[in-house]
């Protein structure tokens, strides 16, 4: 399986780097690369079916879990779908921009297609 990273573009100076959306995140590279980009510094949307919500929500109370004095270091939220299916990835990436302002990074870590959506 092959992860596809995209910056969409350069972020300004915030507390936070911008905003990562990273799909497949119940497991494997997914998991790895959002819990990565947390330790970095992004907001992270974790994203995979909604069979996985457990091991999903599992990895953002880990990523929530990392704090300065107490303080969440990042925001993350859940939207779980199938990047399949186009209608899904829209709903989810402008749940993304109305939660945290912006979309910086997009990672498939999905062994499913990302469904062609103008990011």
């Amino acid at each position: 399986m092959q992860a596809l990273c995209t910056l969409s573009h350069p972020t300004k100076h915030t507390m936070a780097l911008g905003t990562a959306l990273v799909t497949g995140t119940a497991q494997g590279i997914g998991r790895a690369i959002a819990t990565r980009l947390a330790k970095d510094g992004f907001h992270i949307v974790l994203n995979d079916l909604p069979s996985r919500r457990s091991d999903v929500e599992r990895l953002r109370s880990e990523i929530e879990s990392q704090s300065i004095n107490g303080r969440p270091t990042v925001k993350v939220s859940v939207h779980l779908g199938d990047v399949s299916v186009e209608q899904e990835v829209s709903q989810m990436v402008e749940q993304a921009v109305a939660e945290t302002g912006s979309l910086d990074v997009v990672c498939n870590g999905s062994p499913r297609r990302i469904s062609r959506y103008d990011l």
